[in-house]
């Protein structure tokens, strides 16, 4: 670029006008000096930005991982916890409830217990529920009856006589009674 100064004008020429010139000439400059000082600081501009979008795609892919990761042990853990609950609907919590085998002390079992039958010494004791039975009505009996008594029966049947079968008839069905109660109480029969 050419450079004007005060002795490169015609003679005659204005002062005004020569002011004029000369100031445009220095704007002229200093924005050539300002464009090459911007381009300057836009490559720097630049190679910022293309150093932070290498390391934001590290950081993504990274952060991809790890979320990977992270699902994948929270449906490791939400299996481990079906398969918790899954156990833990049988015999109960083993660690606070459980029926140990070859142990000869008594033992307790506090909760549910599911078994088809229990057997002590070999023997079934006690089984499946045995359903299809109706409910009982009227007084139940706990206390003995004698098992051997007998009863008079005279050829003429005596009106005392009668009532003393009915008597112990009665008996024997309160107690019936009170045992199908008991019975359907325990959950063996219902």
């Amino acid at each position: 670029m050419a450079i004007l100064n005060s002795s490169t004008f015609p003679p005659g020429s204005s002062r005004a006008f020569i002011d004029a010139i000369l100031r445009q000439q220095q704007r002229v400059e200093d924005t050539s000096n300002q464009g090459s000082s911007n381009e300057q600081a836009l490559t720097q501009v630049q190679k910022a930005v293309n150093e932070l979008s290498s390391a934001l795609e590290g950081t993504t892919a990274t952060a991809t991982s790890a979320l990977q990761t992270a699902n994948s042990a929270k449906d490791d853990a939400a299996a481990a916890q079906r398969a918790a609950n899954s156990a833990g609907n049988g015999v109960g919590d083993l660690n606070m409830n459980a029926v140990l085998k070859n142990i000869t002390d008594p033992q307790t079992v506090g909760g549910p217990l599911g078994a088809a039958n229990f057997r002590v010494g070999g023997v079934q004791v006690v089984g499946a529920r045995v359903g299809g039975w109706t409910p009982v009505t009227g007084t139940q009996q706990r206390g003995g009856i004698n098992a051997d008594q007998t009863f008079n029966a005279s050829a003429a049947y005596s009106q005392a006589e009668a009532n003393a079968v009915a008597s112990g008839l009665r008996e024997s069905r309160r107690l019936i009674a009170a045992l199908y109660g008991a019975m359907a109480a325990h959950g063996l029969i219902g």
